[in-house]
């Protein structure tokens, strides 16, 4: 009786705090989430012990039936981990089909996550939750979702701004490693509020707090692997907290895991500089004789290439040490007001290897030779040099479907975690039939209508199939421009 009357207690005080933040969609969905087509077929999470990098313990989690449902201010410091088969097929699928991915993830990890744990250590929260913003957009600034989610955690317009972040014609706040990183501590201080329970809370940045917060008041449960073992949550959630713990494992510990040979990039160092006029970015590098990419790097957030100040006020970013000559260039990088700045097309970096030719890094991001010399403004004739960063189109979102049953994925030179290793300590239970895809979700994926700024080799990306399959399954040329509203039959 004293367990009913504390269980009716939590569900109302989670419907009271369900009023601190509003039934917003990190991405908003219809339904059930559009992903992958089977549900979470694993068992209970294995509790172990570990430490953060900090040093702070890692308690074990509650026995089976009631993981992660008694959470403490501990996981302020740490957010659980647990480790069973859902997490080690993602291991899996990051060693073998995503391990491309990963590699590039992890190679651009270092450049922004001194900066970003900052900010997250200085809002009380888990360093842990940077590897989100990895999973999100493998550290890309420029990312945008099929749901127009944008940016290193992901937001779609309505939640950014409802986290103070400036989304306009000239500014886009989600594209910034800063603001974006600030408005997600925010969400997942509310967040973290209404569940008392990290992977709650993990699962809500992915579907949004109102859906579970309902799953939770009608279930009566804050176990997680419950809801996700019950096929009470969008597959694509269930997968979610598998796919960031395996995804944690593997950036903590990238060795242990098979990936010896990445080539990280350093941390950004930085200084702002105050200018009392608008600032053209292009210019004021020119007058600094930076590269106007570095710059860019530097100020994601400018879409155009120019800086507004307001109220005779603007911060600017520049590489450490050249404060100076930013502010004696101030003239010379004077907006000019009237002029129409047109925004720059959307591209990435990648560090040019040994051994590497154009064919070889066109197909590494499924793109055309031609598109990576019009990106690199380079001829027929010219030639790469190792240690040189090349543009390259921005990185489309990674698939978030399930990964391949074990046995099937994965590199054979790649070291695994083996089931056998883990399987003893795992709770078994009767696994359940996985959800069928609704005709409404393969209608949706057969079929693609152009939008503004696609382009056939975006389109192919995106569903991971070649240019000329897309072209000739449509009839078209591979080199065909694609008029807005256009049906494209996907194969």
């Amino acid at each position: 009786m004293r367990n009913k009357v504390h269980q009716r207690a939590a569900g109302i005080m989670l419907a009271l705090a369900a009023v601190l933040l509003s039934s917003c969609a990190h991405f908003p969905r219809a339904g059930s989430a559009a992903g992958p087509a089977t549900g979470v077929m694993g068992s209970d999470a294995l509790a172990t012990n570990s430490t953060t990098a900090e040093g702070a313990a890692i308690a074990p989690d509650a026995p089976p039936t009631a993981a992660d449902l008694n959470d403490t201010g501990a996981d302020l410091k740490a957010v659980p981990l647990a480790v069973n088969r859902q997490v080690l097929q993602w291991i899996d699928y990051f060693q073998g089909q995503g391990r491309p991915h990963m590699e590039r993830y992890l190679s651009r990890s270092t450049r922004y996550m001194p900066v970003m744990k900052k900010i997250l250590k200085e809002n009380g929260l888990p360093e842990d939750l940077i590897y989100i913003a990895l999973i999100e957009s493998g550290f890309n600034g420029t990312a945008k979702s099929h749901a127009s989610a944008v940016g290193y955690w992901q937001f779609i317009r309505a939640t950014g701004k409802r986290y103070g972040m400036r989304i306009d014609t000239y500014v886009d706040d989600r594209r910034d490693f800063v603001r974006s990183t600030q408005a997600a501590a925010d969400y997942f201080k509310g967040l973290y509020g209404i569940f008392q329970s990290w992977y709650l809370a993990i699962a809500s940045y992915n579907v949004g707090e109102g859906r579970v917060k309902n799953l939770v008041v009608k279930y009566r449960t804050r176990d997680f692997w419950q809801l996700a073992r019950e096929n009470k949550l969008p597959d694509e959630t269930s997968n979610y907290v598998p796919k960031f713990i395996a995804a944690r494992l593997i950036a903590k510990e990238p060795e242990k895991y098979g990936f010896t040979d990445i080539d990280y990039q350093p941390a950004l160092e930085y200084s702002e500089v105050e200018f009392t006029t608008s600032i053209d970015l292009r210019k004021l590098a020119t007058a600094m004789g930076l590269e106007y990419d570095d710059l860019r790097d530097l100020n994601p957030a400018y879409k155009r290439g120019v800086a507004f100040e307001k109220d005779g006020k603007l911060k600017i970013r520049i590489p450490k040490g050249t404060d100076e000559k930013a502010l004696a260039s101030a003239e010379a990088a004077a907006a000019q007001s009237k002029r129409s700045y047109v925004a720059d097309e959307d591209y990435g970096y990648y560090r040019i290897r040994r051994g590497d030719t154009i064919s070889v890094i066109a197909r590494k991001f499924g793109t055309s030779q031609t598109v990576i010399r019009k990106l690199n403004k380079m001829s027929s004739g010219s030639q790469l040099v190792a240690g040189r960063r090349i543009r390259v189109p921005a990185d489309d979102l990674p698939e978030a479907s399930k990964p391949a049953k074990r046995g099937i994925s994965g590199s054979s030179a790649a070291p695994k975690i083996g089931v056998g290793a883990a399987e003893k300590y795992m709770v078994k239970f009767q696994t359940t039939l996985p959800a069928k895809q609704s005709s409404v979700e393969s209608a949706e994926r057969s079929i693609h209508i152009v939008r503004r700024g696609d382009t056939l080799v975006k389109i192919a990306r995106r569903y991971r199939i070649s240019i000329r399959e897309l072209a000739r399954h449509n009839r078209i040329h591979r080199r065909s421009k694609v008029a807005v509203g256009t049906h494209l039959e996907i194969p």
